[in-house]
Formats: C-alpha cells, structure tokens, sequence
C-alpha cells in the first residue's frame, strides 16, 4: 500500500487546461433566463447524468488559468460535497418508500460509477500532463468494478471493490494513476478494496483462489483501455470454461458449508446475519454465481431477470417469489446500515423492533410489529432454501453431466416407483408428484426404512409440488407415514414386515468424507430430521393447516423448534 505523503503541498503537476473552455454568456435576457432555469433544474433532478454534468462544471470553475486541474484541498471538498448529497438524496427516497432495497443498492452504485469515473479522470490528468485529453493517456490501463460493486449494487457502508488491470510493461505509466485514485478516495473516507495485475496475474491467482475467480466473475469496467478489458474478458472466460464448472461448484458449497457453520446452520436463529447467514444474501449470490460460472457470464446477467425464466429451470412463479425475496433481504439490510451508521449483517434484539417498524410493520390481532417483521424475514430464508434445493439441482446436472449409479434400487423399490442415483432415492422415471400425491410420503418413508438421503431432484420435486399435499388429509396411508416419520419405530423387526424386505447395512459409500462433501447432506438420522425436511419442503404446513400459520412465528420457535434444531 503506497504510503501518504508528510506534506501539504498539492501533488498535482502546474500545467494547464489548454483544451479548456468556458461556457459562454447568454446573448439576451430570454436565454440567461434559460440558462438559468436548466442550472436550477439540473440542480433539482438528481441524476447520474445530472451529478457528471455539476462535477464537470464546477471542477471546471476551481481550475486557476494557470493550471491543470483544481487544487487538491478545493477538488476534494467537491465531490465530498456531491457524494455526501447523493447519498442523503438515496436515503431519503428510501426511507420515504420511493426506492426498495434492491434499487436503491443499483442507484447507489450508479452515483458511485460516476464519481469514480470523473476521479480517474482527474488522475489522468495530473499525472499525464503531456496529454492530457489523449486517448493515450489510457492505453493498457483500465478500471474495473468486482465483487458485489461490480454487480452494480452497492450497501451505504460497504467497500468498493475495485480492480486496477494493466498491461504487460505499462506498470510504471499506471501505477502514478492508481496512487493518485486510492488516496483520493481515502481522503473521501470510502473504504476500497484493490487489486492491481495484470490479465496473466488475474488468470493465475484466479486458478489459485476461488475468491478471486468469484470477484472477477463479476467484472464491470468503469474506465481505461475498452480494448484492454475487452481482451481480459475473453481471455478470463476462456480460462473458466477450461477448468469446468464442477470444480468451481463444489468449491463455493463447500465455502458455503463453512459459512453456515460460522454464521448459523439454521436459518431460525433469533439474532440472524441476513448477510452471510443461511437463507441469506450471500446464499442467493451463490446461486447466481454458480449458474454464472456454469452456463456462461453472458447468459446469465442477472438471476432474477424475468428473462431468465427462459432457460428453464425456474418457473414463472419460483422466479417472483425468488425477487421478492432478494428485495426484501436487501431491503433489511439498507435500513440495517442506515441505522447503525456502519455495515452492519446482524439482525441483534435491539435492531429487530427498530426495523420492523422502519419497515412498516405495526400490530395486527395478537401479533405485534416486531413478531411480524421476524415472521416474514423467517419464512423469506426459508424460501431461499427451497430456492437453492430447486436450482442447484440443475446447475449441478449441467455442470458435472450424468454421474453413475453407486447402488442399485431393489425390485421392491422398483415396484414403489422409486429408484438410486448415486446413493440417493428419487422418483423414477414416469412417477409425477402431481399425478399421484401420496408418492411424495411414500419417497420419505423410504429414503427413512433404507437410510438413504433424498436427492435434490427429489427434495426439488417435493418443493415444486408441496401445494398438492392438501389432498392428502384424509388420506390414512398419509397419516401412518407421518406419524412413522416423526415418531416411529425403526427396529429390525418392524422393517421387514411392513416393506416384506430387509433393511441392507449401510454402505461405506454413505459415511465416507467424500459423499457428504459431494452433495451435502448425510444418511438420514432420527425423527428431527424428517421433521427438517416435512418443514423446509413445505408438506408439513399442507398436511396440518395450523403448523402453517406459527412457522416464522419467533415467539414460539425458541420453545417449539429450537429443541429439534439444536440436534442438527
């Protein structure tokens, strides 16, 4: 990190606008009047657009004629003063309920390309002095937006991640410019997060860290050499599509594992990150980066577009609970940040009732707002949940192509409609969920009897479906297989008489390291678990109408689930 310097003295070199020009006065009293009518609305109307226009202008007006750019303390407070108002501006539509969370984050970024954009410029400027305006100036040198930033959207308090990319042999014309842009921005107070490598450093630490390759995935470039960028594209894409997408899936589920173990593996928890927590922010954009990564950058510009629907695997319906979902969490996370003035993820005690009431959330019969807000931020990680057993599945095929079957289904399985796919029981070819609705107990009485875990074709099945449960009420095989699910017996006595076949031992192929790394998940352990799966897939509240109306309720999950979830 270059160090900032001990004087005072302006960095900049004492050269000149020479292409500089002054906007000339009105003629007439009609065009002064116009003139200053288009000031007052540019003025009015805050804009990206509006923001290049005020800064142009009054970076303009600063510059003395003898020199090339403002002076250093003048050009700070000026876009200090622009980003501190754009920033209020953002906040107050937002918390006046014009901008949702999502587009304020967008909105938010967009000032900030602006900013930045008109801040390499002025490096540009002060450390080319020869060329000032020339094209020159930038060749082999380009700006980019990475990480969350280069998605386009950016929290009130979070880092800019940024990307200095330079070509082979141009570091010592671009390095003056990357100094110059990093303390300029720390002199702002905005937190950056940099790189500066070439397209070869880029590619080669991108191999070696699965968190680099996630940040580049999502590259934007601000400004520089287009031609530069265009190449890293090519070349960073080339790179993905030759290391293959399995690998770069099973790395970021297995990160994702550690998460929720830092972070909490149940989405219940009381005190939840709404960031990196499960059913989160980070595991939607881990969704998308996974689907990124597997069916190409240029397919997939954002995972929730409506357009996106095009592909397949999610349908009409998925896709909207999946955006309502992203808003509200970014939403959440908005108000988070505004009111503990820093980036705060943790949704704490003392939070909760000050957001849910942020947000609009008031009394309602016996519930009141603060139990409201817990319920629906509740039930949106669950929908997460079910979002990524729905859409894994898919990517996962795509990604790693048909895999073997490591054990072959009984002729009793067979006969029930279900079969093996790696170890896993799934429905079999022809067995719909939707045709015959008690297939969906059956699938969970068996995958119990034989200890094997549900595939996510299954468990994506079974979510897909849940709504056609209902017709399962009074159906009593439905009932005795729900009853087995949560509190039966599984003795080697019962097992044979009530499937007319023996319970195999379980393989080694179940409990290796491998297996559970693979799909993540286990052999299926205990009557918790099914009570997990009866609740995340949604049967449960079909099967049993009130169950539906207390989940999310957080005054009853610490006493009601909290045993259950604390088991797995």
């Amino acid at each position: 990190m270059p160090q900032r310097p001990l004087t005072t003295e302006s960095p900049f070199p004492p050269t000149v606008f020479r292409s500089r020009t002054r906007t000339p006065m009105p003629t007439s009293s009609a065009q002064a009047a116009a003139g200053q009518q288009t000031d007052m609305s540019v003025l009015a109307t805050l804009t990206p657009e509006s923001l290049a226009a005020c800064l142009t202008r009054e970076l303009r007006d600063a510059t003395p004629d003898d020199a090339a750019i403002p002076p250093r303390d003048e050009a700070v407070a000026i876009f200090r003063r622009h980003l501190g108002r754009y920033q209020a501006d953002i906040r107050k539509r937002f918390e006046s309920y014009e901008l949702k969370g999502a587009a304020a984050a967008k909105t938010l970024a967009s000032f900030a390309d602006v900013m930045l954009r008109a801040i390499v410029d002025l490096a540009v400027r002060a450390t080319t002095p020869s060329e000032p305006l020339a094209m020159g100036a930038r060749a082999g040198f380009a700006v980019a937006a990475t990480g969350g930033y280069g998605r386009g959207l950016l929290a009130p308090f979070s880092d800019i991640d940024l990307l200095f990319l330079i070509a082979q042999g141009a570091g010592e014309r671009a390095h003056p410019v990357v100094e110059y842009v990093l303390y300029f921005l720390w002199d702002l107070g905005v937190k950056v997060g940099h790189a500066t490598r070439t397209i070869d450093e880029c590619i080669a630490e991108a191999a070696k860290d699965t968190t680099v390759r996630t940040a580049l995935l999502d590259a934007r470039l601000l400004d520089g050499d287009t031609a530069l960028f265009a190449m890293f594209e090519a070349r960073y894409i080339l790179s993905c599509v030759e290391a293959g997408a399995a690998g770069f899936i099973h790395d970021k589920r297995r990160e994702r594992l550690e998460r929720h173990r830092r972070f909490g593996d149940s989405p219940y928890l009381v005190e939840p990150n709404i960031k990196e927590g499960r059913g989160g922010l980070r595991d939607l954009q881990t969704l998308y980066w996974m689907c990124r990564n597997t069916f190409g950058t240029r397919h997939v510009s954002d995972l929730l577009a409506p357009e996106f629907i095009w592909m397949g695997l999610l349908t009409e319906q998925e896709a909207a609970r999946a955006r309502r979902s992203w808003d509200f969490l970014w939403t959440v996370r908005l108000h988070l940040h505004y009111v503990a003035g820093r980036a705060e993820e943790r949704l704490t005690f003392d939070m909760q009732p000050v957001i849910g009431a942020r947000m609009g959330y008031t009394r309602h019969g016996r519930q009141n707002g603060v139990e409201r807000f817990m319920r629906h931020y509740f039930l949106t990680a669950r929908e997460v949940m079910r979002l990524t057993h729905v859409l894994e599945p898919a990517v996962l095929r795509q990604a790693q192509g048909p895999v073997a079957n490591a054990a072959k289904p009984d002729e009793a399985m067979r006969e029930a409609g279900f079969t093996l796919l790696d170890g896993q029981i799934l429905p079999d070819r022809g067995v719909s969920f939707d045709q015959d609705p008690i297939k969906m107990m059956q699938i969970l009485d068996w995958a119990r009897l034989r200890r094997r875990p549900l595939h996510p074709l299954a468990r994506h099945q079974l979510i897909r479906w849940e709504r056609r449960a209902t017709t399962l009420r009074d159906n009593p095989e439905a009932a005795r297989i729900f009853l087995d699910l949560l509190c039966g017996d599984t003795t080697e006595e019962e097992r044979p008489r009530r499937r007319g076949a023996a319970l195999p031992p379980p393989s080694a192929e179940e409990n290796s390291p491998v297996y559970s790394a693979a799909y993540g998940s286990h052999p299926p352990s205990g009557h918790s678990y099914w009570l997990h799966i009866l609740n995340e897939t949604g049967i449960f509240g079909r099967l049993i109408p009130d169950w539906a109306r207390i989940v999310g309720r957080c005054s009853l999950i610490r006493t009601t689930c909290s045993p259950w979830m604390s088991t797995r």
